[in-house]
């Protein structure tokens, strides 16, 4: 599986978003595009998916930072 695969199946694929009053009455309605562009994919699913890709091609070492 390619990255730009991994990224569009891991896609949040938010939905339109209805602003309501305080009465539960839609006042107005956002596309999904507007709110998240055209891929929306949460932090966490592209550090998995690109820690995957890589793992077989990066050596690991371990780093301890002063304080």
């Amino acid at each position: 599986m390619d990255l730009l695969r991994a990224v569009e199946a891991a896609a949040t694929r938010m939905g339109d978003v209805t602003y309501v009053d305080s009465e539960d009455r839609p006042l107005v309605v956002t596309p999904a595009t507007y709110q998240s562009g055209e891929l929306e994919v949460l932090r966490g699913d592209l550090a998995r998916i690109l820690c995957d890709a890589t793992r077989r091609d990066a050596r690991r070492r371990r780093v301890r930072l002063r304080r």
